[in-house]
């Protein structure tokens, strides 16, 4: 009889050993938002999504400033339920000082990858009175799709002035809003290490993300 059968045993991902579908609830997209803002400080090149962006001043911040990127990863690492950046690459010792924010988006997929998710869809709003981006839109998706190894039609870029409002409608900051999708991986496409993604680092120069204070976000 139907209710003498037992169910076939899955995976904390929704896949049986088999690799057939049992847990549709767990393998449904999920969805995560990503904000971060950044004034100007000294010195140059100013960066975002990967890019340098000439017109501008480079943005202050423990990293390399790239406000793109940072709400990316937040984005992203909110859509797993894998906590935020702040906790990945405190801005502090632990994270080299102007460290590429490319790595920081390298460490969040890495993190990603062991939980079971991958991206699979990014629409980006891009906020400040200068510089004027209309020109760099394209680039920067097709260097956002390229970080996260999706198509760049996945991959959607806009920019407002900020309308005169705020610290980016008056040209003293950028801000970054991100909405981020992802899909659950087949089993076959996950990392060989069943290592924690607690243990995620940065990079090769970056210390271990864990941290038992409430870190403030990179920079």
């Amino acid at each position: 009889m139907a209710g003498d059968i037992a169910p076939a045993a899955t995976s904390a991902g929704g896949w049986a050993a088999s690799g057939e579908v049992h847990d549709v609830a767990a393998l449904a997209p999920r969805i995560g938002l990503g904000r971060d803002r950044h004034p100007f400080g000294p010195g140059a090149p100013l960066r975002l999504g990967g890019l340098e962006i000439p017109g501008a001043p480079r943005l202050h911040g423990h990293s390399d400033g790239d406000v793109v990127l940072h709400a990316v990863a937040d984005a992203l690492l909110g859509a797993a339920g894998l906590g935020d950046l702040g906790r990945l690459a405190p801005a502090d010792d632990r994270t080299p000082r102007g460290v590429d924010s490319a790595d920081l988006v390298g460490a969040t997929l890495a993190r990603l990858a062991t939980a079971g998710w991958r991206p699979a869809g990014l629409d980006l709003v891009i906020v400040g009175a200068r510089p004027r981006l209309a020109t760099h839109l394209d680039a920067i998706r097709d260097r956002l799709a390229e970080l996260l190894g999706v198509a760049p039609e996945c991959v959607s870029t806009k920019a407002s002035t900020g309308n005169l409002q705020g610290p980016e409608g008056e040209g003293r900051a950028i801000a970054a809003h991100v909405v981020a999708t992802l899909e659950p991986m087949m089993p076959s496409d996950r990392p060989a290490s069943s290592a924690s993604s607690r243990s995620t680092t940065v990079s090769t120069s970056t210390a271990s993300s864990s941290s038992s204070a409430s870190p403030e976000r990179p920079g």
